[in-house]
């Protein structure tokens, strides 16, 4: 009988040990999953909302060139991207620190430029990196690749699939699992340090 029962037990934690290591393995396919379907979101969202949400220079009405930049109109910005859901807080304030950042350099005379010019800031499209897109309604094809993710914390890069616009180009995002849910925490094309150069 001794054996019985010591065998019973044995069976149950080998069965409740493989049923642990499929919740891990299917756990972190689900937030694979989520993070990529996230990412997608965020493509889209952008698209229909805008490239430079917050990036409204003050121009002086005399001479036509920037003087500041509208930091009233980026709150009303920061704060859609909070009821979106989709940015990590930690996104939001680099965000924010970016735009103030060039609102300094302007008023510094650091950077300098007149309404109808291109700021200095608006090369490339920051959320793809890109100045066009490889086909219509691309989001839904982008590749994602894993580059680590644990719990709270993914780091990845995209790129446009099975298109020639892949070769040389990836884009890095960083994603924060905050109360149960994977929001964007980062985004290359608002890194502060590229951005405010």
């Amino acid at each position: 009988m001794r054996y019985i029962n010591l065998t019973i037990l044995f069976i149950g934690l080998i069965c409740f040990s493989c049923g642990q290591t499929g919740t891990n393995t299917d756990s972190a396919i689900d937030d694979k999953t989520q993070i990529k379907n996230l990412v997608i979101q965020v493509l889209k969202w952008q698209d229909k909302n805008g490239t430079f949400n917050g990036f409204e220079p003050i121009f002086n009405p005399n001479d036509s060139l920037a003087i500041g930049m509208d930091l009233k109109v980026l709150q009303n910005e920061l704060d859609k991207f909070t009821k979106t859901k989709l940015f990590d807080k930690e996104f939001v304030e680099n965000y924010g620190k970016i735009v103030k950042a060039i609102d300094k350099k302007i008023k510094n005379k650091e950077i300098s430029f007149m309404d109808g010019d291109m700021p200095p800031y608006a090369g490339a499209d920051p959320w793809c990196n890109c100045q066009d897109i490889p086909y219509d309604n691309p989001w839904d094809k982008i590749v994602v690749k894993f580059i680590s993710i644990d719990n709270d914390n993914a780091v990845l890069t995209w790129t446009w699939g099975d298109s020639d616009w892949s070769k040389d180009f990836d884009y890095k995002v960083k994603a924060k699992k905050t109360e149960g849910t994977w929001k964007i925490s980062y985004l290359q094309g608002f890194d502060f340090d590229i951005m405010t150069r």
